[in-house]
């Protein structure tokens, strides 16, 4: 039976044989129709990566809901995406690094040079899901790189769609995140967890877990646990701060996913692909 781990390696001696193309991935700011978290398309503090072949149905709702949510179409769709993670089967690991291999193309996201996602590939008519924690601060463009591995011949694409939903922020956390060099920008977004930056995360775990905390993730505007004390920016600096609200997201996601879902076993079979 093969590991998670020998998975891994089986999709990146594939990878390492592919033709590469990159893009720029646009970021929607996301202003939902509705205060609640868990009718949202991203909870407050996170980025939603959505994944599909370019052209896709579903990728065009959805840039149209976030650009105009007005009358619930944001809602509607959520209910939509909910409905459709929840249906997905189970593979082993050895089922989804066969299915990885036989994709035609297989991506990488990255932020400022961090890799967020990595092996990230869909079947045609389906989509991939899963959040990141964001601290809040200015994201300089062209600062999100998709990197698309193909096979010579192939005319297969992806699209990534990224909703970014801003979190509340004190004014000295948002005058602190202003005050970021421009250099270090990379500590405002980051992968969810560890687990999250391979390929059986991403398509064993994303979309029961997508399912989960967009049923339960609710952070209250008004609770102290979601701020830093002004003593504390002050004492932290810019960066510091910035860290320190990123790990706060980070912390908020993974109290939130809790024993409902946990990061797979790397010797355990593990829920299906996303795109099954």
């Amino acid at each position: 039976m093969t590991t998670a781990l020998q998975a891994l390696q089986v999709v990146e001696r594939d990878v390492s044989r592919r033709l590469i193309r990159s893009s720029n991935i646009e970021v929607l700011d996301y202003k939902p129709s509705s205060p609640l978290p868990d009718a949202q398309l991203a909870p407050p503090g996170t980025i939603a990566v959505y994944v599909a072949c370019k052209g896709s149905p579903l990728l065009a709702e959805l840039k149209s809901a976030v650009r105009d949510p007005k009358g619930g179409k944001d809602k509607r769709l959520l209910r939509k995406i909910v409905a459709d993670l929840q249906c997905r089967k189970r593979s082993s690991a050895d089922d989804v690094a066969k299915m990885a291999a036989a994709s035609p193309v297989i991506a990488d996201l990255s932020y400022a040079g961090t890799t967020l996602c990595k092996h990230l590939f869909v079947a045609p008519d389906s989509f991939g899901a899963t959040l990141l924690p964001y601290s809040g601060g200015p994201l300089p463009k062209a600062a999100f790189r998709f990197d698309e591995y193909y096979r010579d011949g192939e005319d297969s694409e992806l699209e990534c769609v990224l909703v970014k939903h801003s979190p509340h922020l004190t004014e000295a956390e948002a005058a602190a995140l202003k005050k970021v060099p421009p250099d270090l920008v990379h500590v405002f977004v980051a992968p969810g967890d560890l687990v999250s930056n391979t390929l059986l995360w991403f398509l064993a775990a994303a979309a029961f877990e997508a399912a989960v905390v967009y049923a339960t993730f609710n952070i209250s505007s008004s609770s102290m646990t979601e701020h830093l004390h002004e003593d504390a920016v002050k004492a932290l600096g810019p960066a510091g701060s910035a860290r320190a609200l990123l790990a706060l997201r980070k912390d908020l996601l993974r109290t939130q996913r809790g024993g409902a879902f946990a990061p797979p076993d790397l010797n355990v079979e593990m829920p299906g692909q996303i795109s099954m």
